[in-house]
C-alpha cells in the first residue's frame, strides 16, 4: 500500500537522493544537476510558504515500508487554474506510481476549488505523457519552450490541460 501526505523537512536526505538522479532532474525544469541537500532543504520551505499563501500543495508519496517515492504538486496560476508537476524516483518508474500519485493531487485540487489544471513536459519525456493522457489531461496547441536548470538550455514542451469537474 502506497500512502500520500505533505512535504516534511525529515524527507530532505531521500529527496535529495531521488533528485540527484540526473534522468530525474532533467525532466524537471527547476531541479539543478547536480545538487546539495541546501537546494532540497529551501525547496521544501518554499513550499510551505506557497501552501501558507494558499498559492499550491505538495505531497509526497510512500511506501508501506515509509520509503519515499516521489512527490507531485499543484501551484496555483490563476484562482482556480494551476500547474500540475510530478516526479518519481528512478528505483520506482513504470510502477504506476505516478499516475496514482498525480491522480491523488487533482483529486485534492478539485476539492481545493480548482476548476481547470494545467501540466507540460520537455518533448522527450515520454513518460510524463503517458501519465497526463491517462488522468484524462488533453494536448494543447500552446507549445512552449521552458529553460531547464539540470540541461542549462530552453527546451520545447508539450502542453496539456484537463478541465475539473465541480
Amino acid at each position: 500500500m502506497i500512502r500520500f501526505r505533505p512535504v516534511i523537512l525529515s524527507d530532505v536526505p531521500w529527496i535529495a537522493e531521488a533528485l540527484s538522479h540526473e534522468t530525474v532532474a532533467r525532466n524537471t525544469s527547476t531541479i539543478p544537476h547536480p545538487l546539495d541537500e541546501n537546494f532540497i532543504r529551501s525547496w521544501v520551505s518554499d513550499w510551505k510558504q506557497l501552501e501558507a499563501a494558499g498559492q499550491g500543495f505538495r505531497m509526497v508519496g510512500t511506501t508501506d515500508d515509509g520509503d519515499g517515492f516521489g512527490s507531485a504538486a499543484i501551484k496555483r496560476t490563476t484562482a482556480t487554474t494551476g500547474e500540475l508537476s510530478f516526479w518519481i524516483a528512478p528505483r520506482f518508474w513504470r510502477q504506476g506510481l505516478a499516475s496514482q500519485m498525480s491522480k491523488a493531487i487533482v483529486e485534492q485540487a478539485g476539492v481545493a476549488g480548482f476548476t481547470r489544471l494545467t501540466a507540460g513536459h520537455f518533448r522527450d519525456n515520454a513518460g510524463s505523457a503517458a501519465v497526463l493522457r491517462k488522468l484524462g489531461f488533453r494536448r494543447l496547441d500552446q507549445d512552449m519552450e521552458i529553460f531547464s536548470l539540470s540541461r542549462n538550455e530552453n527546451l520545447a514542451t508539450f502542453r496539456y490541460a484537463l478541465d475539473l469537474e465541480r
